[in-house]
């Protein structure tokens, strides 16, 4: 497996991803790109939008399959905004009806914040989530994350 911030490919994660994306968002003229790719192919997109002045991102996953959730890809997603970038936190809004994601993003530990009444449309509330760095379980040694393009095991 291969996975690298976008820089110069950041156009393909992106139309790799946003179609995938059960989002709102749509201005992603901002955003950045972590992409995962097995035998060239995208697995995975971690979109990185939103930047907020208080060192804060919004963070959305589009994925095929289970195949990319390992413990180097997770430490990636959470290594840059964390460690690269010096953010204390990162945020994802996810409609309220979007069980599957919901469920996902507690999962990796965010703490519900708050609900945007109507926000995902007329009677769709839009659930606020975030995760603190002090929060975050996969910054440590276990996730072997490297600065660049990498080779994961």
């Amino acid at each position: 497996m291969i996975y690298r911030l976008i820089g110069d490919n950041r156009k393909r994660g992106l139309e790799w991803a946003v179609p995938r994306l059960n989002t709102i968002h749509g201005d992603w003229s901002g955003a950045s790109c972590l992409i995962l790719e097995r035998d060239g192919d995208i697995t995975a997109v971690a979109v990185y939008n939103h930047w907020y002045p208080l060192n804060s991102v919004e963070i959305s996953i589009a994925s095929v399959g289970r195949n990319w959730l390992t413990r180097p890809f997770l430490g990636a997603v959470f290594y840059y905004p964390f460690k690269e970038w010096k953010m204390r936190r990162v945020g994802s809004s996810i409609a309220a009806d979007n069980a599957k994601s919901i469920r996902f993003c507690e999962h990796l530990g965010f703490v519900r914040e708050g609900c945007i009444r109507e926000g995902a449309g007329p009677g769709k509330d839009l659930f606020i989530y975030g995760l603190l760095k002090s929060e975050c379980r996969f910054l440590g040694e276990t996730f072997n994350v490297e600065t660049e393009s990498t080779r994961c095991a």
